[in-house]
């Protein structure tokens, strides 16, 4: 059986074939671009990433805001149950971009497949035509509201995935 590069870090496992995020047997879903993201994040563990590189790498010749990235990343806090204020997965690094502080673990397939990986990635983000939903945001003020404004971002996802 060949060998699947993962990277391990905390209780979480990041299968970089598959691009999947498994916390023990759960799978934690990400959308794409979060997943890219944190594939970045994690093999390059350590090292700060500036915004505009997350943002040409994840987003290639489309034009996104930087609250989009903001907006990922406050999502792949959510999903690693991380706070941006105590970080113990992703650090935001003022005015610079992000690092991931966690230890990772698997290092040895970091290194064979790290350019395997950005090429095939690269390759597969510029042959695709992609369409982006950015998340609605619920302006009500009301926090129990927030599911409507999740609900009818993840049901035009699901929605546009079956064109």
């Amino acid at each position: 059986m060949p060998h699947c590069p993962r990277f391990e870090f905390g209780p979480f496992q990041l299968n970089l074939t598959d691009r999947l995020l498994t916390r023990g047997s759960e799978v934690i879903s990400l959308r794409p671009k979060a997943t890219e993201i944190l594939v970045r994040l994690v093999m390059n563990a350590g090292q700060i990433i500036k915004k505009d590189e997350l943002l040409k790498e994840v987003w290639p010749d489309t034009f996104v805001e930087e609250s989009n990235l903001s907006q990922t990343i406050f999502t792949l806090r959510k999903a690693l149950g991380d706070d941006r204020s105590e970080p113990r997965y992703i650090e935001t690094v003022p005015r610079r971009g992000y690092r991931f502080v966690a230890a990772v673990r698997d290092e040895e397939a970091k290194q064979h497949q790290l350019e395997a990986l950005q090429a095939a990635s690269t390759a597969s983000i510029t042959q695709r035509q992609v369409v982006a939903v950015l998340p609605f945001l619920n302006q009500t003020g009301n926090p129990e509201l927030e599911y409507l404004a999740n609900g009818i971002t993840d049901n035009l996802i699901n929605n546009l995935s079956r064109l």
